[in-house]
C-alpha cells in the first residue's frame, strides 16, 4: 500500500527525493543516557543510541508492540526543512498554539520552540520524503530492533482516496477497511 502509493506520486514528479536519517537518541526523556548498541562487522561498526519505549506486551511473540508510544517526535520530523522552511513551519506551529492558548485546548504553559511534525508536513516540499530509522530499546535486552517512520508532506492529490482502518482492541493495531491493492 505505501508503496503503491509512493509510485503513483513518483509518476507525479512528488516524492523524488529523499532524505534518509538514522536516529542516534543519547538521552530518554528523563535525559538520562541511553543503553548504546554497536551494529556491524569487525570492518565496521556503528554505534547507535536506541530509543527507548515500554516493555514488549508479550515476551514470547516474534512482535513488537510499544502501547501508547510514538516513535518520533517533532524535532526528528523537521531535520531535512531548509531554514526558510523551518522558520516557516515553527510560525504555523506558535499560531497553533497560540489558537489552541486562547481556547483553552493545550496543557502547554510555553511557547513553543520547535515546530510540530503537521507544521513541518505543511511546508515540506511536495518532491520530498522524509525517512527516519530508529534502532529501538524495548526494555527486553534485545538489540538490532529497528523501526521507520516516513514523514511526508500534506499532497493534495484528488487522485487519492482516504484509506480507513478499524480499531483491533490495541493501540497500535489497525486493520485497513477497503483496501483493494496487495
Amino acid at each position: 500500500m505505501i508503496t503503491s502509493y509512493i509510485t503513483r506520486q513518483i509518476a507525479k514528479g512528488n516524492l523524488v527525493e529523499w532524505t534518509v536519517i538514522l536516529a542516534n537518541v543519547t538521552k530518554n526523556k528523563n535525559g538520562k543516557p541511553v543503553r548504546l548498541n554497536t551494529h556491524g562487522t569487525s570492518a565496521e561498526t556503528l554505534v547507535v543510541g536506541a530509543a527507548t519505549r515500554g516493555n514488549n506486551e508479550d515476551p514470547d511473540s516474534p512482535y513488537y508492540v510499544a502501547n501508547n508510544a510514538a516513535v518520533s517526535g517533532p524535532s526528528y520530523e523537521s531535520l531535512d526543512l531548509t531554514d526558510e522552511e523551518y522558520q516557516k513551519a515553527l510560525d504555523m506551529t506558535i499560531q497553533e498554539w497560540e489558537a489552541a492558548k486562547a481556547a483553552g485546548k493545550t496543557k502547554r504553559k510555553s511557547k513553543p520552540t520547535e515546530p510540530f511534525a503537521n507544521c513541518a508536513k505543511s511546508v515540506r516540499k511536495k518532491s520530498k520524503g522524509l525517512l527516519l530509522l530508529y534502532n529501538m530499546d524495548f526494555g527486553d535486552e534485545q538489540t538490532g530492533i529497528f523501526t521507520y517512520v516516513l514523514s511526508l508532506p500534506y499532497i493534495d492529490d484528488k487522485d487519492e482516496k482516504a484509506i480507513g482502518y478499524e480499531y483491533m482492541g490495541n493501540p497500535n493495531a489497525f486493520k485497513v477497511i477497503d483496501d483493494d491493492e496487495d
